[in-house]
């Protein structure tokens, strides 16, 4: 089976991604309690999102190279769609004293070439707590309990051990983790199985939403792309 292990090193992220005061979000007795206005509120100027290049694997030439197939169903579609793990990387760097408790990465699939709407097929990590080490099967899901025989790709994640992250398909071409800790300002992954139009182009539109402890309180903040550091175009990244 393939084994995929990468640290999670940002080194040249290809978006980096402001984070933004969100005023409908913020409690306004917040504001009252301790005379602030929403200008004193800008405390978040400075505290960043960085995403790295997805790196991305095509499981029907990896099951191929291994000689396994896929199952009947899988292999069925296989003519008309591809099924691609798709490797995401972020890192959440906050200034100053700031303190990021909690944050919500939404990947949304797009088609540009009028194809198929693409679909999340399987998420890692999941809703439950996971270990960090998980299995592609021949019905190319996640599960932790596969057969070597069976595997397609095996995949060890990095993480710090104060950090969780757990993942939903919410739509067929949305999926959403939530990342909880004390204190997230390290890098982490999440991995999504795609399924999309043969050929097709893919588009990944990326959104944010955070909760941060600054001096003024908890503060709620969405992220918007930094347009001198973007390399990607707004907040998304076409395969």
């Amino acid at each position: 089976m393939e084994h995929i292990s990468l640290p999670p090193v940002i080194e040249q992220p290809v978006l980096t991604a402001s984070l933004q005061l969100n005023p409908e979000a913020i409690d306004r007795r917040l504001v009252s309690e301790k005379n602030l206005s929403y200008y004193d509120l800008q405390a978040l100027e400075g505290d960043v999102i960085d995403v790295a290049e997805p790196h991305w694997w095509d499981l029907a030439d990896l099951a191929d190279s291994q000689g396994k197939q896929p199952h009947a169903d899988i292999t069925a579609e296989l003519g008309s769609f591809d099924f691609w793990l798709i490797r995401f990387a972020l890192s959440a760097v906050p200034v100053g004293d700031n303190v990021i408790t909690w944050m919500r990465f939404i990947a949304k699939l797009q088609s540009p070439d009028s194809q198929p709407y693409p679909q999340v097929h399987s998420v890692f990590p999941f809703r439950t707590d996971s270990n960090h080490r998980i299995r592609v099967g021949p019905d190319f899901h996640f599960a932790s309990e596969i057969l070597d025989d069976d595997a397609i790709a095996e995949i060890e994640v990095t993480a710090d051990e104060g950090i969780k992250v757990s993942g939903i398909v919410v739509r067929p071409a949305k999926a959403m983790w939530d990342v909880r800790g004390y204190d997230i300002r390290t890098a982490f992954e999440t991995y999504a199985v795609v399924k999309k139009g043969k050929q097709s182009r893919l588009k990944v539109e990326f959104a944010f939403n955070v909760q941060i402890k600054t001096v003024q309180g908890q503060l709620a903040a969405s992220a918007r792309p930094s347009a001198s550091q973007s390399q990607i175009g707004g907040m998304t990244y076409v395969f």
